[in-house]
């Protein structure tokens, strides 16, 4: 009985949503690309994320050592960022070529893990 129970419940909430989905395409359509940027789907798509986070996002671990020294994230969009930059070669990860330079175009790279440890700045 309560397996029945437990099941038309989850069927209830189940058709409810699919009929509210149905109502408002709209709300879908928005909250489908609200998902979608939340869950990048390519490694460049994450790359694209992460660096705008590091730069624009207080709350972010490293952000005292991206936005928080005023280093600002210039790409307008992912399709910009993507013509600059290309697709990742296997092992490689962003990289900016100035490392006091802003996230911009001339300015990015994918560069391998030693390449980055050899363009790092030293801690102060």
């Amino acid at each position: 009985m309560i397996t029945i129970n437990l099941m038309t419940k989850r069927l209830r909430a189940y058709l409810s949503t699919r009929r509210w989905q149905r109502a408002h395409p709209e709300a879908m359509s928005a909250a489908k690309r609200k998902w979608e940027a939340a869950h990048p789907a390519n490694p460049e798509q994450i790359a694209f994320r992460d660096a705008l986070r590091r730069c624009t996002n207080p709350n972010v671990d490293n952000y005292k050592d991206y936005g928080g020294r005023g280093i600002k994230f210039l790409f307008t969009s992912f399709e910009q960022f993507f013509a600059e930059i290309g697709p990742r070669p296997e092992g490689m990860t962003l990289d900016r070529i100035d490392n006091d330079g802003n996230y911009e175009p001339g300015n990015v790279r994918w560069a391998t893990r030693s390449q980055q440890r050899q363009n790092q700045r030293l801690a102060a």
